[in-house]
């Protein structure tokens, strides 16, 4: 390592272990279609096959529990371009402002691209950490109407030591600290901050919580969900996206060229179709590196996969991370080749999805890839990205698949 390179700043909760590589192991090294392990003294499976994936996300998902609800628990209740982003509705009114919101969104990260390019003339910035405050601003916007720039530092802070705890079950293990604990609760009362700003912004929720108080707790937590299934994956795409075209200066040529030869100054919705090389980075991108890289399910019933008889009540692990690297399924499953998605390849279902399946499918796989096109091309067409030197970055399995250490880059502008 560069004896000159910057530090990284420790976690906040050292992980118990490497989950991400615990699970990319366990795959590979056992060759099974389900490989059994214990979670937390509970009976658990890994699923290793993509027919496998399928039956479990798919065939017979009536089956297999997801405890989390869905977006749909505050329908109505949400902006027009909201319900579009969130897939809860399709109307031209929907469409068209969620078109809006895209045009928006573009407008106001290639203001912040610009003020990071100048900040990096001092040194790398922290992208991580800025792209989930601004992706954070726009989805409270767009889902709500209620502009949250004041609270999205500390909102995106409390996520961060809230999600290591959950990971890491710290509190369960008992490894916890009082000062952790401390710190645990004033997270989780800046992520409410946030919360309560939307409530008492938002017309509609502010009126379902008064017309009936008992919902007020109900609301909060589908608020946190929705936020942090929508900003969170898109941040932590755009990052692994631009931490690979760091690595790759080529590809990051040929990205800006594609950019730099469409005509509008400000990227839209419509120039899409002529990012191809772009969106190819980008499902490449999220190949390598799902921000959901692990789906948990749990067995109703009994069920039979692979040889293995699947009990009731067992955790059943589904994970894009582990699949999509599958050496049988990929040929050199951790390399970084875009050109896969460029042609037409066979790929069996299961094999690819990085934003689930089934009925509880993330609405990003409709709402994202298209917005991480145009923030990645709005970037890579005006700035040069360069990663730190010596410093390696690798997959951290939390709640999301985040870079650890936390992602920092050079944004060298261009003429």
């Amino acid at each position: 390592m560069d004896p000159n390179a910057p530090e990284a700043a420790p976690h906040d909760v050292r992980d118990w272990r490497d989950h991400a590589a615990f699970f990319l192991n366990l795959s590979r090294l056992c060759p099974d279609e389900v490989v059994p392990y214990m979670a937390q003294g509970q009976p658990a499976f890994l699923i290793n096959r993509p027919e496998h994936v399928t039956h479990v996300l798919s065939t017979a998902q009536a089956n297999y529990r997801n405890p989390y609800h869905p977006y749909a628990e505050l329908a109505g209740l949400y902006r027009p371009e909201g319900s579009f982003l969130l897939r809860l509705g399709h109307r031209a009114e929907h469409r068209s402002g969620y078109t809006h919101l895209l045009t928006r969104m573009v407008a106001s990260a290639r203001a912040r691209f610009h003020a990071l390019g100048e900040s990096s003339r001092q040194g790398p910035v922290e992208m991580e950490r800025e792209l989930k405050e601004l992706i954070l601003c726009v989805f409270a916007q767009a889902l709500f109407g209620v502009d949250v720039a004041a609270e999205s530092e500390p909102f995106v802070r409390a996520v961060t030591l809230l999600e290591e705890v959950q990971a890491n079950h710290v509190f369960a293990r008992g490894a916890d600290t009082g000062a952790l604990r401390l710190r645990y609760q004033q997270a989780v009362e800046d992520q409410g901050r946030l919360v309560e700003r939307i409530v008492q912004g938002c017309p509609e929720m502010r009126e379902a919580v008064e017309e009936a108080p008992e919902r007020h707790s109900l609301v909060h937590t589908a608020i946190i969900r929705t936020l942090l299934n929508g900003y969170n994956a898109m941040a932590t795409g755009v990052g692994w996206t631009l931490h690979l075209l760091a690595q790759h200066p080529e590809i990051q040529r040929q990205v800006r060229d594609e950019a730099r030869a469409l005509e509008d100054e400000l990227l839209s919705v419509r120039d899409l179709p002529r990012l191809h090389l772009t969106r190819g980075v980008v499902q490449e991108s999220l190949r390598l590196y799902p921000p959901a890289w692990m789906l948990g399910r749990h067995a109703r019933g009994e069920d039979r996969l692979g040889g293995i008889t699947l009990p009731a009540g067992a955790v059943i692990s589904v994970s894009p991370y582990t699949m999509q690297r599958h050496p049988g399924v990929w040929e050199e499953p951790d390399a970084f080749r875009p050109e896969r998605f460029l042609r037409a390849e066979g790929r069996p279902p299961g094999a690819y999805f990085p934003f689930g399946g089934g009925i509880r499918s993330c609405p990003a796989e409709h709402s994202v890839v298209g917005p991480l096109q145009l923030l990645v091309a709005t970037l890579v067409r005006e700035h040069q990205v360069e990663p730190v030197p010596g410093v390696t970055v690798r997959p951290r399995g939390l709640v999301s698949l985040r870079p650890s250490p936390t992602l920092r880059l050079s944004l060298l502008p261009l003429a």
